[in-house]
């Protein structure tokens, strides 16, 4: 359905650094710390010089406080580059996989929805919140703004459901990138006191409908090899590997 480096491609147009800096045909990307895509570097082209292009990577990142860190794919470029940065002490970090699937199958495949699922342009203060909630690690005070920035730097759908009523909070949440005929499904979180009610589903339906009406044909997401039960879910709505990646960082 798709390559390695396409599907890097579309990632990063997904979710982009705040800064590109090319680097003999590698982007070095930077978003002040926040997220290990938007601050690591998108080697698809090889460097005249692969040790002196490594050497000039590893100082811009700590200009900026930053562990230099790299995107690993079978579309890396040149194919040792693995090799060559474990041998300077680079560590594997966070593998992921990549999966696909045509949108017409998933929507096909999803349950009614039992909530209604407010779909917008930007995340609204609540879908943040959620969101930071469920899903991120970080500290507020220091990545929100960053976040923000990240998450609206390409076009985007946000999904959220409401809260019970009275309630004043956001309760599901979803974000759909738009590359092209692509849509990129991220950020998909459900409070813990309500999920088992669908929701995940009623997100991820009213985000793909949305989307189709733009013009996006296919989906794709990212999701860790040890959650299983997640990837049950996916392949249940017709989503199938298409590719891995890892990242390596010098610590």
């Amino acid at each position: 359905m798709i390559d390695a480096e396409r599907l890097d491609l579309l990632s990063d147009r997904a979710w982009p650094g705040l800064t590109n800096i090319d680097v003999d045909g590698w982007l070095v990307r930077t978003a002040d710390g926040f997220t290990k895509r938007a601050n690591s570097v998108l080697a698809l082209h090889e460097p005249a010089d692969v040790d002196a292009a490594i050497d000039q990577v590893q100082e811009l990142y700590a200009a900026r406080g930053l562990a230099p860190t790299f995107h690993i794919s079978d579309a890396v470029r040149p194919s040792d580059l693995e090799a060559r940065l474990e041998k300077r002490g680079y560590e594997a970090r966070t593998p992921t996989l990549n999966l696909a699937a045509e949108l017409s199958t998933v929507l096909e495949r999803l349950r009614p929805a039992r909530s209604p699922v407010e779909v917008r342009d930007s995340p609204s203060e609540a879908w943040l919140d959620a969101w930071w909630d469920v899903d991120r690690p970080e500290p507020r005070e220091r990545y929100w703004d960053t976040a923000r920035q990240v998450l609206t730097r390409g076009p985007a759908l946000f999904g959220q459901i409401p809260g019970t009523a009275g309630g004043g909070s956001v309760r599901a949440v979803g974000r759909l990138a738009l590359v092209e005929d692509w849509g990129g499904l991220a950020c998909l979180g459900v409070r813990p006191e309500a999920r088992g009610n669908g929701d995940a589903g009623a997100v991820i339906g009213a985000l793909a409908r949305a989307a189709q009406r733009r013009g996006v044909r296919h989906l794709w997401l990212q999701v860790v090899p040890d959650n299983e039960v997640a990837q049950r879910v996916y392949e249940r709505l017709g989503f199938t590997e298409v590719g891995r990646y890892h990242y390596l960082t010098l610590t």
